[in-house]
């Protein structure tokens, strides 16, 4: 019987030849993923099937497959994406709005941001008028909605 090398059982996981083969995968995804996003076109120039096929990429590439795999079968995911994929939603913020809050939903919006399929906007200022909207609508008394509203 041959003596195993002590460093073999107690090497650093980061050094193993397993640990490399999956560096270099993900090395390659985010090369793969740069070259990708800079030929694809501006949001404005691609279709929703487009940037629906760009949403694909990305999940496919990811570096947690099965986080991914999850994600996409949360009820506030799945419907939304397959009402966009079928044309029942429009691809825009708007539409999105008209969803109830949830993070899956955000998280969502946040991924169909960054791949181009929907323009940059301020979150927080979205959430901020629809606070104060809901907070001017609450208010029974006239006056005070006169004032809230100055």
């Amino acid at each position: 019987m041959k003596p195993r090398a002590w460093f073999s059982s107690h090497a650093p996981r980061a050094y193993t030849a397993g640990a490399r083969r999956r560096r270099q995968r993900q090395a390659g995804r985010r090369q793969e993923r740069g070259r990708s996003q800079s030929r694809e076109a501006r949001p404005a120039e691609r279709s929703a099937a487009g940037c629906l096929e760009a949403l694909r990429k990305d999940i496919a590439t990811t570096e947690h497959p099965l986080t991914a795999k999850r994600w996409l079968n949360k009820p506030s995911v799945s419907p939304v994406l397959a009402d966009l994929a079928a044309g029942r939603r429009a691809l825009t913020h708007e539409a999105l709005d008209a969803l109830p809050d949830s993070p899956p939903l955000a998280h969502l919006r946040q991924v169909l941001v960054s791949v181009g399929a929907l323009p940059e906007r301020d979150e927080y200022m979205v959430r901020l008028e629809r606070f104060l909207t809901g907070l001017l609508a609450s208010q029974q008394d006239p006056e005070q909605r006169k004032v809230l509203h100055r």
